[in-house]
């Protein structure tokens, strides 16, 4: 029975690491590009 609960709570953890890792890779992401674009943006006025 307690081999059965660890089992079981050892899948929800990994569950939501991987639903964590989904979420957050496709938020950090534009996240990133949002800023890179800001960057450009500051750097082409500046030049300019």
């Amino acid at each position: 029975m307690h081999i059965k609960a660890a089992t079981i709570l050892l899948a929800i953890v990994v569950s939501l690491v991987i639903m964590n890792w989904f979420l957050h890779s496709g938020y950090w992401t534009g996240w990133i590009l949002l800023h890179n674009q800001h960057k450009r943006e500051l750097l082409g006025c500046s030049v300019a």
